[in-house]
């Protein structure tokens, strides 16, 4: 931290040159350059800071949880509404609040009208006017003299934003008179030499149109009471002051050091970055201005401090505008340059092409070689394709023709078997027995065994068809066998088109089904396939 300090203190000293007014030579002791460097030296710092400011908020609530009375804990409390005090919108109103419940329930009357306030400076944070003025007019009459400055002080901050917050510039008169109304009450009321009195004669002065005066009073202040006013108010003001009196320069030093000092102080609720990144825009430094607006919009959307927004949004077409403006002279300069390496490329073509014209013939025979690879290697691909499906085709072929002498040498057996039953019972006189045999029915049995072999012949074939065919098909919508069967219907007629076998009526006749109920089979199947239905068969018969 100690590198920090040593960065910040010559920024400090810069108020000196802030404090100048508009004839003096203070602004002389620092440029706004350097005034500039310094802001972003303490920028790169943000992330230590905000870990700083973390700790000493963390140590409060510690302290507030440790507190072994009702009074320590709402000093703590309010020690801690300081810390979130245009830091954190939303917990500077818990903590007010929080101070609020313990007056109410142990303190008394004094210290809970002291939280009132500090309620509605946190509603003020949020965004929330009217319902802040209207904690302040709870207040009874008893305790508004007796906090009638921090109320004057409190009223004068909220008309402020609800002037320059208005939609309309009737709201926004009628605001600000309000507003002067009570910083008119302020300047009458404070002693003579305050701070307080003294800083609003001279934002009034500013307000009024008499930046000087303005300036001579912030001059006097400062050196009457040196460190007594907040130094990035100060330089704010200052910056403000120099604003109306086309003393540019001088502005942006003073908003340097008022926002170098905000960011100091972890502080996210501010205005002097945005002017500053509003000048700078205006001289067409837009990389910068971008860069700072875009800092103070991570701060207020950090701090949820909702009424900055609408005045944030003032200052972003601005930026946009600029940013859109370099983009096109860089996409100008951009375009000059290519331009200029066409043409030297056509240059450098133009000395090449006798060269290639000598090499052309090369070149074109060489193209033609080429050509010739290429064909020749789509030939080797698809004559390897073709033996490979020669291959496989002539092993299915074998296997199927293995399958049926096999099945068919089963079946004259079966034959025989029975012809010599037959046989015997004619031989032995058994001619009921005779008529009983020729009266079962055995043609369901002989199909199931049939299908029993041609299920385990496909399968033996082929292994995976099963997987494959469901590959083809929706999720919600897979083949798969009865417990106790290799294949289910749908599987056996596709099992003859993967052989080969498309004609409906072939199916059916092989399958002893009907030709109906294969064009059903082969139709509900169809219809859950991921592909074409006309595609469908063609791809089965690939699998």
């Amino acid at each position: 931290m100690n590198r920090f300090i040593t960065l910040l203190i010559p920024v400090l000293i810069v108020l000196a040159g802030c404090g100048a007014g508009p004839g003096g030579s203070g602004a002389g002791e620092i440029t706004s350059d350097e005034a500039i460097a310094r802001l972003d030296s303490v920028m790169a710092l943000r992330p230590r800071l905000a870990a700083q400011k973390r700790r000493a908020i963390d140590s409060l609530w510690i302290l507030s949880r440790g507190a072994v009375s009702p009074r320590e804990r709402f000093d703590v409390l309010e020690k801690l509404f300081g810390q979130y005090s245009s830091y954190s919108m939303d917990s500077m109103l818990l903590v007010a609040r929080m101070c609020k419940a313990e007056a109410e329930a142990n303190l008394g009357d004094s210290l809970y009208w002291r939280a009132v306030i500090m309620e509605s400076e946190g509603l003020k944070g949020q965004g929330q006017y009217f319902m802040a003025l209207s904690r302040l007019r709870e207040m009874p009459l008893r305790w508004q003299k007796v906090y009638r400055q921090s109320l004057m002080q409190r009223y004068i901050s909220i008309y402020y934003s609800l002037s320059d917050y208005a939609h309309s510039r009737e709201d926004s008169l009628r605001y600000h008179a309000l507003l002067e109304s009570y910083r008119d009450t302020v300047i009458a009321e404070a002693a003579p030499d305050s701070p307080s009195r003294r800083l609003n004669r001279a934002e009034q002065l500013r307000v009024g149109g008499h930046p000087s005066a303005a300036l001579a009073e912030m001059d006097s202040l400062h050196a009457s009471m040196p460190g007594v006013v907040d130094p990035g108010v100060e330089s704010f003001v200052r910056g403000k002051c120099y604003q109306d009196l086309g003393d540019t320069e001088r502005a942006k030093i003073c908003f340097a050091v008022a926002a170098a000092y905000d960011l100091s102080k972890s502080v996210r609720k501010y205005e002097a970055l945005q002017e500053l990144a509003r000048i700078l825009s205006d001289e067409g430094d837009d990389g910068r201005a971008y860069k700072y607006i875009m800092c103070a919009i991570t701060d207020i959307q950090a701090s949820n401090a909702r009424s900055r927004f609408q005045k944030l949004s003032s200052y972003q077409p601005i930026i946009a505008a600029a940013y859109a403006e370099t983009q096109e002279r860089s996409n100008m300069t951009k375009s000059l340059l290519l331009a200029i390496a066409l043409l030297l490329l056509v240059g450098l073509l133009v000395a090449l092409l006798f060269i290639r014209q000598k090499n052309i013939g090369l070149a074109r025979e060489r193209h033609d070689l080429r050509q010739k690879n290429i064909e020749l290697e789509q030939l080797r691909s698809r004559l390897s394709d073709a033996n490979r499906s020669l291959e496989e085709s002539a092993k299915v072929k074998e296997d199927y023709l293995g399958y049926l002498f096999n099945l068919c040498s089963e079946y004259i057996d079966s034959l025989e078997s029975y012809r010599k039953q037959l046989q015997r019972r004619l031989k032995s006189g058994k001619i009921s027995d005779i008529d009983s045999l020729l009266s079962a029915t055995q043609g369901g049995e002989h199909l199931q065994s049939f299908f029993k072999k041609f299920d385990a012949i496909i399968l033996d074939i082929f292994p995976d068809f099963i997987e494959k065919i469901n590959a083809l098909l929706s999720p919600d919508y897979q083949l798969r066998p009865k417990p106790g069967e290799l294949l289910s219907p749908e599987l056996r007629i596709y099992a003859l088109v993967r052989l080969g076998v498309t004609d409906s009526t072939r199916i059916a006749a092989f399958l002893h089904y009907s030709p109906q109920t294969v064009y059903n089979y082969r139709f509900r199947v169809r219809s859950h396939s991921l592909l074409p239905k006309e595609e469908f068969p063609l791809a089965v018969r690939k699998l």
